[in-house]
């Protein structure tokens, strides 16, 4: 059957960093994605750290995309003028929503904006022959092994969607493209063997590819088990066990009862990811 949700898979999860879990809300980062006969659609957001709801911009963030893309997908992606109509017209549909929320939530709309909504975005659309992505902000994507590295941006302080809502209000002003999608790619699908997307955070998982996982003798290894090992998509559950073993706290006591070692997981951010490869074809299938 030849049809986008016959011919790939996808497999996604994330974990709270080290320097959220503190915080009580955990982790600020969200994922969505819809996977139908002729499309895939897949985005991950991540609130704004300085913020203190933050996580809650990110989850309706992502749904609220992902739903609002899918209206639009009748417009060819082939062409960046296609692709940049389909994400503007997303955009405006999720944030339309994201303002009349905001309006029933308090008297100040810029602070309910700036506490709540405020979220970058990385993003995948697979649509009948092509495949197109992009981005809000920072983050990852890799695309067949090509890592491609979503900032940092200056002063550590990325693009956020909910600014278009509030940008005549912001003390300093923007750059004039400061507030739009960054297009990375645009390929026929047929040249699409696997792909990932994923929040800042797992830069640092990458860092640590040939570190130990605490309290193991096996390394972290290289992001290339996402869409190489089998078990991450057999298991919905896989991707969180790893990123959580590659973040865990281990503490042993010494021989002697003496002492305590303490190892400290890799991931300082939160990290979530979603991957998507092409389904293996076996031979009793053909």
């Amino acid at each position: 059957m030849n049809t986008i949700s016959a011919n790939f898979e996808l497999a996604q999860g994330g974990v709270t960093g080290k320097d959220h879990r503190p915080l009580a809300t955990g982790s600020q980062d969200s994922s969505a994605y819809l996977i139908a006969p002729e499309s895939l659609i897949a985005v991950i957001c991540d609130g704004c750290g300085s913020e203190p709801h933050s996580e809650i911009g990110a989850q309706l963030g992502a749904k609220l995309f992902v739903q609002s893309l899918a209206k639009q997908l009748s417009i060819d992606l082939s062409s960046e003028e296609g692709a940049r109509r389909i994400l503007n017209r997303a955009r405006d549909g999720t944030l339309r929503l994201i303002s009349l929320l905001a309006d029933n939530m308090g008297p100040s709309f810029i602070k309910i904006i700036n506490n709540y909504f405020l979220f970058t975005m990385v993003g995948v659309v697979v649509y009948r022959d092509t495949a197109l992505f992009f981005s809000f902000g920072d983050g990852v994507i890799v695309i067949n092994g090509e890592v491609i590295q979503l900032g940092p941006f200056p002063d550590n302080k990325p693009p956020y969607m909910g600014y278009h809502l509030i940008k005549d209000q912001l003390e300093t002003s923007l750059p004039p493209d400061y507030l739009t999608f960054r297009i990375h790619r645009i390929m026929p699908i047929e040249q699409l063997n696997h792909c990932l997307i994923a929040t800042d955070g797992l830069h640092h998982f990458m860092a640590a590819a040939e570190k130990r996982l605490p309290g193991k003798i096996e390394l972290v290894g290289s992001v290339d088990q996402f869409w190489t090992q089998d078990k991450f998509f057999a298991n919905p559950d896989m991707v969180r066990r790893r990123l959580f073993l590659a973040n865990r706290e281990v503490v042993t006591i010494s021989p002697s009862g003496s002492s305590l070692h303490r190892e400290l997981g890799h991931l300082d951010d939160d990290a979530t990811l979603i991957v998507v490869r092409r389904k293996m074809i076996s031979e009793e299938a053909t």
